[in-house]
C-alpha cells in the first residue's frame, strides 16, 4: 500500500507527478501539493534571507529559523552526509539536515533500534 506524505496527504508519486506535469491531480490534492511546495520555498528563502541580512564576516550559512528549524546552506560534503545519515556518536534519531532546511533521520539509530539488535 503506498504511503502518504505526512503533511499533504499525497503519495510521493502523486507529488512528483504534480511537480513534473504542472498538476494533473485535481481538487484538494492539487491545492495541498502546491501549498506544501510553497511552504518549502518559504523556509528556504527564510534561511537565505537570515544569512544575507548579516554582515559578510558574520555569515556562517547555518543556524535556526525562528530559533527552532535548523538550516545548513554550506556546500554539501560526503563527510557531512555521512555524519547526518549514519552517525554512531549521535544519540538522536532526528537530526538537522546536512544541506537545506529542516531535519533528517540518523539511519544508524534506526539500525540500532530494530528488533533483536541488542545493546
Amino acid at each position: 500500500m503506498p504511503t502518504k506524505t505526512q503533511d499533504i496527504g499525497l503519495t510521493r508519486a502523486q507529488l512528483i507527478k504534480v511537480v513534473r506535469t504542472g498538476g494533473e491531480i485535481k481538487g484538494v490534492a492539487k491545492m495541498r501539493a502546491l501549498a506544501s511546495l510553497q511552504s518549502r520555498a518559504r523556509k528556504d528563502a527564510g534561511a537565505v534571507l537570515t544569512e544575507v541580512r548579516k554582515p559578510p564576516e558574520q555569515r556562517t550559512w547555518r543556524g535556526y529559523l525562528l530559533g527552532v528549524v535548523p538550516y545548513d546552506l554550506r556546500p554539501p560534503t560526503l563527510g557531512r552526509l555521512r555524519q547526518t545519515y549514519w552517525n554512531p556518536d549521535e544519540p538522536r534519531l532526528v537530526v538537522p539536515r546536512f544541506f537545506g532546511v529542516g531535519w533528517d533521520v540518523n539511519l544508524y539509530q534506526i539500525w540500532c533500534r530494530r528488533p533483536g539488535a541488542g545493546p
